[in-house]
């Protein structure tokens, strides 16, 4: 289990939200599972659960984790601590929770109007904000759920022997420019492009119909063949618009959008390509740090993200605790940064690390 402190929502602030992996069901009708509440704003003068990873926030279920909670409320000694509680909690407090039914990502879109979560059973849900809630004080905001879809599916690799989780990774919205919402999803291998519209109407026939079914005569009949459009019960649909696979030898472990909202990159434990929306069959290596004997790894990239406002800058982590920013116009594969962030390495702490494949790096 572990605890994450996501982004303020930008239209509520004071409002973060609280992941929590240890997940339950969320409605009856949405399978989708896990725990989601929105803390408060914290509160000066009061002891409490002030940081992530705090022993209190540890425990191993929800009820647990309140009633610590609320202990430390009331042993407050006005020195200045800050206290946590929870403004909206989505889910139920049973154990039957599943390994799909673990959060396994947050995010929200550029307004904080909608956060969507993803799962290690490759389902997305989508919370969107209450509308009633804005007008309330505190501004916390409360959020409903929206759409749920199924992104990614379990899947073989035949070649390698490998069996490729659904889980999803990474979510990014990208910015709207319609009525309908854009978010890019991701599993260790395939990047999906969605699509988040709303109907609420639907064509019934066309014009060649009377209202009791029957075929007008044609003979009356002289003006265009036309549908007919009613209204209908609000519908939201989910559509994949494009599907960007097989361009990641390893897994996928982040993706980040342009600022020109026209780009974006992936990046695996040893490379970051370029990608363009429109374009799913090929993409462009930017950065590879995969040695030319695998012995002589000594780091692997941890994540990546652009800059932004500036389209040609992106940055990346590695396993060693050092970030690169590069700037994509120096050089069409970056392999030399602009700018290293890091800091000393202490020569006493070396040691070995493992990945999920039991391979090992000297770090």
């Amino acid at each position: 289990m572990s605890i994450e402190i996501g982004r303020p929502c930008l239209t509520s602030p004071g409002a973060t939200l609280y992941q929590r992996e240890d997940t339950r069901n969320i409605g009856s009708t949405i399978r989708h599972a896990g725990v989601i509440g929105l803390w408060a704003s914290p509160v000066a003068g009061q002891r409490g659960l002030a940081k992530p990873g705090s022993p209190g926030m540890r425990l191993g279920k929800l009820g647990g984790f309140i009633n610590n909670a609320v202990q430390a409320t009331k042993k407050g000694s006005g020195n200045g601590d800050i206290q946590w509680s929870f403004s909206q909690v989505k889910g139920t407090l049973d154990d039957d929770v599943t390994e799909a039914d673990i959060i396994s990502c947050v995010e929200f879109n550029h307004d904080g109007e909608l956060l969507a979560t993803g799962d290690k059973g490759g389902r997305v849900v989508i919370f969107q904000r209450d509308p009633a809630s804005k007008a309330c004080l505190p501004r916390r905001g409360e959020y409903n759920v929206y759409s749920t879809f199924q992104s990614h599916e379990p899947e073989f690799d035949y070649l390698k022997s490998l069996e490729i989780e659904e889980k999803i990774n990474k979510i990014r919205w990208l910015r709207r420019k319609n009525q309908a919402h854009f978010l890019l999803s991701t599993n260790d291998k395939t990047i999906k492009l969605w699509k988040v519209s709303e109907r609420d109407k639907k064509v019934e026939g066309y014009n060649t119909r009377l209202e009791n079914g029957s075929v007008v005569d044609r003979d009356n009949f002289c003006s265009l063949r036309v549908p007919i459009i009613k209204p209908m019960e609000l519908m939201i649909e989910a559509s994949p618009r494009r599907i960007f696979a097989n361009a990641h030898t390893y897994h996928i472990n982040s993706i980040s959008v342009n600022s020109d909202q026209e780009t974006y990159l992936s990046a695996d434990d040893l490379r970051i390509n370029l990608w363009h929306l429109e374009i799913t069959d090929q993409s462009f290596n930017i950065v590879d740090i995969k040695p030319t004997n695998m012995e002589e790894l000594t780091e692997v990239i941890t994540a990546a993200e652009f800059h932004p406002v500036e389209c040609n800058l992106f940055v990346y982590s590695s396993s060693k605790g050092t970030i690169r920013l590069c700037d994509m116009r120096s050089a069409a594969l970056c392999d030399r940064h602009a700018k290293l962030f890091e800091e000393p390495e202490d020569p006493t702490n070396r040691s070995f690390f493992f990945r999920n494949n039991f391979q090992y790096f000297r770090r």
